[in-house]
């Protein structure tokens, strides 16, 4: 289990490194990291993801933390773009952190396709939470 965390947990000192360093301090890359490591929401549910997926075995290490990020990512697209398809994006998404603290906690077990559709479905407010708060700090060139 310590090699299976030791992956994310490098990212996490990166992205604090990177954003405590001054690395771009106006731009995007210090809102777009500082925002979702610092957001304890967020922490919660990338934690969870990886710790539940580590628990359940098998493929689910590669394709739950895989389809989380591409979830986040068609999130943060349509925030950018405006698209109003989520509704109650801060509720869910600390919902959601917590939902996935919980699965990993108790290695809750559901169908390979359940459990993809939660983590999918937690992804894009993830995703549009970070969209909103890049679009709305002026950090990205929409139009």
């Amino acid at each position: 289990m310590r090699r299976s965390l030791s992956l994310p947990l490098l990212g996490l000192v990166v992205v604090l490194l990177l954003t405590y360093l001054g690395f771009n301090p106006r731009g995007a890359i210090r809102s777009g990291l500082s925002y979702p490591a610092l957001g304890l929401a967020h922490l919660l549910a990338t934690v969870g993801v990886s710790v539940w997926a580590t628990r359940l075995g098998g493929h689910a290490p590669l394709v739950l933390p895989a389809a989380f990020l591409l979830a986040m990512s068609m999130g943060l697209v349509l925030a950018v773009e405006e698209v109003p398809l989520l509704l109650f994006v801060e509720p869910m998404v600390w919902a959601s952190g917590l939902a996935l603290v919980y699965a990993a906690a108790l290695a809750v077990r559901l169908s390979m396709t359940e459990i993809i559709g939660l983590v999918v479905l937690f992804g894009l407010y993830h995703g549009h939470a970070l969209g909103g708060e890049l679009a709305s700090a002026g950090n990205l060139p929409v139009g």
